[in-house]
């Protein structure tokens, strides 16, 4: 979905992780396939990020160091 406003994250569909363990790993699988497709379909377009516009696949790069640094949090 293209959005040229903000987004109340109250509104976000599925915006957080069910209590089951299973399912809050497909949660966050199918989440990250959402911004696959998502950059896959924008391509090299800059879209916006926090720090400014960058290339879609900003996005990805970012997901992924965020992922190590909760998963290095947890050990």
């Amino acid at each position: 979905e293209h959005r040229n406003q903000p987004l109340d994250p109250h509104d976000v569909r599925d915006g957080k992780p069910p209590e089951d363990l299973d399912a809050a790993i497909e949660w966050l699988n199918s989440g990250a396939q959402l911004v696959i497709d998502a950059v896959g379909r924008v391509g090299s377009e800059r879209v916006w990020t926090f720090v400014g516009p960058k290339p879609a696949g900003w996005w990805v790069r970012r997901r992924v160091h965020e992922t190590a640094v909760h998963r290095i949090d947890a050990a």
